[in-house]
């Protein structure tokens, strides 16, 4: 399916735009996790890779057909060398396997061959030794990409529209330093637009039946006023809305550039939906807790979508 329609129709079929964060850091871990992990390896790197998966995949259980998609964090994962990647690589087959779409939040970035290479490592497939011979890649959907090296870097991780996968553009980020950059003026407008207009146009012409595009843009949920002028300057496009929740993007915030339809908006959780378990009583389930910080985040978009 084209990129985009796969998030189109995930919203649609779930009733859902939320992105579950899979972000596992050791103190989102419960404890029970914890001691089992530990049992089960003498090494560090594997005990934190067998509780980070334990822990993303029965969540991903408990979220499935409840949110358009879910996010892994790449840098969570690699800190912990091959045993962590390895840990990754398995939680992309579970929610593939779920049917839920997975957005691999891994903000590449390079020229030529090196961004062919990042494409076809998470996204596709690489060459192998033998003629005619690919190896898979991690299969992901979705994928983000800064464009601060500029187009060269970009186009070659967008590749076909029918290999049915799509890259979010870093556009307007939710963090604080955002403005030292992105808040620049070029020319007579902001460098965040101005990367808007090239998202825009690498968009073009890769527009699939949801009237969405496989290149998407990144906005975050902390900026709905510039989230606004970038949907005018974006119609086409859907954006990945990150901030809600414990960056402190309200609903209302992270809705702000979804269209006249309420729609072309993910907006994605991390912490507060894999944290909920510790603002809990003692003996609550953590998934569940999980679950039901889903749920509540969904209600809120609901009542702040037009």
């Amino acid at each position: 399916m084209h990129g985009g329609d796969l998030l189109a129709a995930a919203c649609e079929s779930t009733g859902s735009i939320a992105c579950v964060g899979l972000d596992p850091r050791p103190e989102l871990i419960p404890d029970e996790i914890v001691r089992s992990a530990v049992s089960r390896s003498d090494d560090p790197r594997q005990q934190v890779a067998i509780a980070f998966e334990e822990f993303m995949v029965a969540v991903l259980r408990a979220v499935a057909g409840h949110c358009a998609a879910v996010k892994p964090q790449a840098a969570c994962y690699e800190a912990y060398g091959s045993a962590g990647w390895q840990a990754l690589e398995r939680i992309v087959a579970e929610a593939r396997g779920l049917g839920v779409p997975v957005i691999v939040d891994a903000k590449r970035s390079d020229i030529g061959s090196s961004a062919v290479h990042y494409r076809e490592g998470l996204l596709t497939s690489s060459p192998g030794l033998a003629d005619s011979q690919r190896i898979a890649g991690m299969d992901a959907d979705w994928i983000t990409a800064n464009p601060y090296l500029g187009g060269d870097s970009v186009e070659p991780l967008i590749g076909s529209p029918d290999e049915g996968k799509g890259v979010f553009v870093l556009v307007r980020t939710s963090n604080p330093g955002a403005q030292d950059f992105q808040d620049q003026v070029v020319g007579d407008e902001s460098l965040s637009t101005v990367v808007a207009r090239k998202v825009h146009q690498w968009g073009a012409g890769r527009i699939g039946a949801s009237g969405f595009s496989d290149v998407g843009a990144v906005v975050g949920a902390t900026w709905p006023a510039q989230a606004q002028d970038l949907r005018a300057i974006l119609p086409n496009t859907l954006l990945l809305v990150p901030g809600f929740g414990a960056q402190g993007g309200s609903a209302e915030g992270a809705v702000a550039g979804c269209t006249d339809q309420g729609t072309g908006i993910i907006v994605n959780s991390s912490r507060a939906i894999l944290g909920a378990w510790r603002a809990e009583p003692e003996g609550t389930d953590p998934v569940e807790a999980a679950r039901s910080a889903l749920d509540a985040m969904n209600r809120q978009l609901s009542a702040a979508l037009p």
